[in-house]
């Protein structure tokens, strides 16, 4: 028994053992690496106001279709996405990301002139979200 038959896969947990477990661990390593390679398409389906406890709100249908293969649908609101944004930038800070429409659709100067449940304003951030 070799001494790299009793290692463990730190990130798994998984023992190797046998010859072929190494083999089998690179080859799910480079499916996992090919499959990130591959394009993810998203998708901005259609946008809905919703009412809950007498608060309102627009809600955003994603399509997420993974490496031509997984496909997943994802109701979010428009602060998710701002949420979502604001987080990616501080993860990954030397990493281009669009600028945020703030004073296009967010924030109080919006509010002030736009009706934030208005069909077409509601349509420009679909548009602009799937952008």
């Amino acid at each position: 028994k070799s001494p790299e038959s009793d290692a463990s896969c730190r990130e798994c947990g998984t023992s190797a053992v046998g010859s072929g477990t190494k083999e089998r661990l690179v080859s799910r390593i480079e499916q996992l690496e090919n499959s990130l390679r591959k394009p993810t398409f998203v998708k901005v389906e259609e946008a809905r106001n919703e009412a809950v406890g007498g608060k309102q709100y627009t809600v955003y249908r994603l399509s997420v279709l993974v490496s031509g293969q997984a496909s997943y649908a994802l109701d979010k609101r428009y602060s998710e996405f701002l949420d979502l944004h604001r987080k990616l930038k501080q993860q990954f800070p030397f990493q281009p990301f669009p600028e945020l429409a703030d004073d296009l659709f967010g924030g109080l100067k919006s509010l002030m002139w736009l009706n934030r449940f208005d069909p077409e304003f509601i349509e420009c951030r679909r548009v602009w979200l799937e952008s």
